[in-house]
């Protein structure tokens, strides 16, 4: 087929960690767009909004939707329902009985078609972090797809976009498109594609294993000791120093996100990973809950953001040296993403001093998408 088609949903939570449940939808449109590369993704059936529920689902919700499927590479779609039959109570309380809702789609769709140039750079990029999704794995260990999906929670806030690699990939050739090979527990493992992992280690790729990966065949026998499974054996867990460009590790991830995600973000520099642009907490912590996309466009630099947490953030952006950006208007509206903030100015000892100081900060409101262009100094 010359489509990726998909029937696929999300949903709008209110009082989690996520305004939305982003990481279930998101995932599968990386992986589509992963195995069949150059593909437009066609969700036939967009549930994003669940069937016969009094939920509001705001405007904004609404248009973050559209807007984040389309970065993750969706080209078509049909917003689910169609029919406006009440009586039925599988399609009540659907979008066309909702106005606020239904204009956050059409604004969506609007704004969608006049940024498609732009849309359709920021989807084709290259992306050199790759997780490894295996077939055995998946069938002989219940533990391998809950590990792809927690890794690709922790990756989407480092500013480093993801894709997938199959078993059918790596025998391919695949693996030499990929600077980092991220491996989520997976423990069976054809003997012909571990071949192929080997010696794309041996020719200086990079890997971090998770768990007990490449301890069995697909068909659950040990695989025998070579000189990789012995190094395994030996290797240095959760190291802050040891991390280099060509090798392997076997972490653990910490009870922590944010940790497990600080580890990662370290690896990624380590590999030599460039990332142009990073985007940062004001307390120079990664900018946890914060969605963005890198790419350029007729020469020039741009930075899609997206707020997916529940309040307000504030954020610095900065290039790969560690350096404050400058950036445009938000491209989308042609508004100021910086807000003006007036602050009480305190004496050396705290103390109020009747004084206010006013200046500007980047502050993301949840579930409103940004792009901007990333501006020369």
């Amino acid at each position: 087929s010359d489509i990726n088609g998909c029937d696929a949903w999300v949903n709008y939570q209110v009082g989690q960690e996520y305004s939305l449940n982003w990481i279930e939808e998101l995932l599968y449109y990386d992986y589509m767009k992963s195995i069949g590369q150059g593909k437009p993704i066609f969700n036939s059936e967009n549930h994003i909004i669940p069937d016969n529920i009094d939920t509001d689902h705001p405007y904004e919700y609404i248009r973050t939707c559209l807007w984040e499927q389309a970065i993750h590479g969706q080209g078509a779609q049909t917003i689910w329902v169609w029919a406006r039959n009440e009586a039925d109570g599988a399609v009540a309380k659907n979008i066309c009985t909702r106005a606020n809702s239904t204009e956050g789609a059409c604004h969506a769709a609007i704004e969608l078609d006049r940024m498609a140039d732009y849309l359709a750079a920021a989807v084709n990029i290259k992306l050199p972090v790759a997780i490894m999704v295996s077939q055995a794995s998946t069938i002989l260990a219940p533990s391998h797809p809950g590990k792809v999906f927690a890794l690709y929670e922790l990756l989407s806030f480092l500013n480093s976009p993801i894709r997938f690699v199959t078993e059918k990939q790596v025998l391919g050739g695949q693996l030499k498109e990929i600077k980092l090979l991220i491996v989520p527990e997976v423990e069976y493992l054809p003997e012909n594609v571990y071949k192929q992992i080997t010696d794309y280690l041996a020719t200086g790729g990079t890997a971090v294993l998770l768990g007990n990966s490449f301890s069995k065949t697909e068909h659950g026998a040990e695989r025998k000791k070579d000189a990789l499974l012995s190094l395994l054996d030996t290797a240095i867990k959760n190291s802050k120093t040891n991390y280099k460009s060509g090798g392997f590790y076997r972490i653990e991830l910490a009870k922590s996100k944010q940790a497990s995600a600080e580890m990662l973000d370290m690896i990624i520099s380590a590999t030599g990973i460039v990332r142009p642009v990073r985007v940062y907490t004001n307390d120079n912590k990664i900018g946890w809950g914060i969605a963005t996309r890198y790419f350029t466009y007729n020469q020039k630099k741009y930075l899609y953001l997206n707020n997916y947490g529940r309040q307000a953030a504030g954020i610095q952006i900065k290039d790969a040296q560690g350096q404050p950006v400058n950036i445009s208007n938000d491209l989308i509206t042609n508004n100021p993403i910086y807000k003006s903030i007036t602050l009480e100015h305190l004496n050396d000892e705290g103390q109020d001093t009747g004084a206010l100081m006013t200046g500007r900060a980047l502050i993301i409101d949840p579930l409103v998408p940004h792009l901007v262009e990333i501006i020369a100094k």
